[in-house]
């Protein structure tokens, strides 16, 4: 290819007057038939010693662009989900310093999407967790059923990491809290929040004895989180208690570190 385009070029300073004055000054004719005659007789290379690329090892510069983007010619990226069958778009697998994680992002509280994760972890013989969450909330039956199961894997020796990088509140905050302890991360600059439990029924006809046992229902469930804050936390029952009583409790990243619902900063 290389004796092919010089030997083009040579003509056409020849052939071409005006070329041969712009671009060949210097040359005499002779000269100039002088090289061509040296590039026709020279030996003909290897092609495959002349190109093969250093990543593929493909010698053939045609096949090149299998591997290499045009026109920066930088090496193309794998997809590493290529091969994979994942149960949905919020779970993957990674590999972090040579260890195979699991990957779940929480956003609405869903049971059914988490269970369906940490059955793909276990198969694929996951012995690290990573649930990243940003959520508002949502059901508290649906984020007990999911800290059911973090605690179960737990139970079982897996590390059950939670994060976030922006905003758990509410079931989200729960299921933070929840993480392996010395695994829970937070930016900050996070924002965390926890509240009392809240029911809502619209257009619902009840008597006193009806609300009274909503209210003490509720009271159970509110007990039983609290409780279990508490045993994950610096903080006493009491107090989490107090600082929920018809209000919100607000607290940065680094204010979730001191109450002790956090481990470590992501920043």
């Amino acid at each position: 290819m290389k004796k092919i385009i010089l030997l083009v070029a040579l003509l056409a300073f020849f052939a071409v007057p005006v070329l041969a004055q712009e671009y060949g000054a210097g040359y005499s004719k002779a000269e100039i038939m002088k090289m061509v005659g040296e590039i026709l007789n020279s030996p003909q290379e290897d092609p495959a010693k002349v190109f093969r690329c250093p990543t593929s090892k493909i010698s053939s510069q045609d096949k090149c662009l299998t591997c290499h983007v045009a026109p920066s010619f930088k090496v193309r990226e794998s997809d590493p989900d290529r091969l994979m069958d994942y149960p949905n778009s919020d779970t993957k697998i990674r590999t972090v310093d040579g260890e195979k994680r699991g990957f779940l992002l929480i956003e609405g509280i869903s049971d059914r999407a988490a269970e369906q994760a940490f059955d793909y972890f276990k198969k694929h013989g996951i012995k690290h967790i990573v649930i990243e969450i940003h959520s508002p909330g949502g059901s508290l039956f649906g984020a007990a059923r999911i800290v059911g199961m973090m605690r179960y894997y737990q139970s079982q020796g897996v590390i059950v990491e939670t994060r976030t990088h922006g905003f758990a509140a509410s079931a989200g905050f729960y299921i933070l809290a929840n993480g392996s302890k010395g695994h829970r991360y937070v930016n900050s600059h996070s924002e965390l929040m926890w509240h009392e439990v809240i029911s809502f029924s619209m257009f619902s006809v009840e008597s006193p004895s009806d609300k009274e046992e909503a209210a003490r229902v509720l009271r159970h469930l509110q007990d039983t989180t609290n409780t279990r804050l508490s045993e994950v936390s610096n903080m006493t029952k009491e107090e989490v208690d107090a600082k929920i009583k018809k209000r919100e409790f607000w607290m940065t990243g680094t204010e979730s570190i001191n109450y002790g619902f956090a481990d470590k900063f992501l920043d």
